[in-house]
C-alpha cells in the first residue's frame, strides 16, 4: 500500500488514502486483526486510522462496529487491542466488548505456516464474527 505517514501539512489527500476512505465508507463494519509493536498498535494501522480520522467532510469509520483480534507473544495482542479501543473513542468506532480474541502465537495453536488449529480460539473467532454480524444488523 502506498499510504504515506500522516502529515497535516499536506494539502492533497493521497490517492491511496482516498481509495481506502471510499472502501471504509462502503463497509458496514470492520475486523481489525492487529499485530502488536512495543505493547501498542502497529504503526501502519495507526497511520491509516489517523488519515481516515482527519478527512475533510468525511467520517468513514464513525458509528461502525469493529471486531478486534490478534495473535502475538505472551498475552497475544491484548495491549495493542486496548490501545486500539482508546483510539476507537475518538474515531466513534463501536468495538465489540465480547468475546475478546487474544491468541498466543507461540503456544502451539498455529502450525508452521501460521494456520490456526486451536479449536478454542477458532470457536471464539466464530462467536466474534456472529456478534459482529448482529452488531452490523443492529446499526442499520
Amino acid at each position: 500500500m502506498d499510504v504515506p505517514f500522516y502529515n497535516a501539512d499536506l494539502t492533497e489527500i493521497p490517492a491511496a488514502v482516498q481509495r481506502i476512505a471510499r472502501q471504509a465508507q462502503q463497509a458496514d463494519g470492520f475486523v481489525f486483526a492487529c499485530t502488536e509493536y512495543n505493547y501498542s498498535v502497529a504503526p501502519a494501522l495507526k497511520n491509516i486510522l489517523d488519515w481516515l480520522s482527519r478527512l475533510p467532510d468525511s467520517q468513514p469509520l464513525s458509528g461502525k462496529p469493529v471486531a478486534l483480534m490478534g495473535a502475538g507473544g505472551g498475552m497475544g495482542t491484548s495491549r495493542a487491542q486496548y490501545h486500539l479501543r482508546q483510539s476507537a473513542v475518538f474515531l466513534n468506532l463501536q468495538p465489540l466488548n465480547k468475546p475478546e480474541v487474544f491468541a498466543n502465537a507461540f503456544a502451539g495453536g498455529f502450525d508452521d505456516q501460521g494456520n490456526l488449529h486451536d479449536e478454542k480460539i477458532a470457536a471464539l473467532i466464530g462467536e466474534q464474527m456472529n456478534t459482529l454480524v448482529a452488531a452490523i444488523k443492529a446499526t442499520r
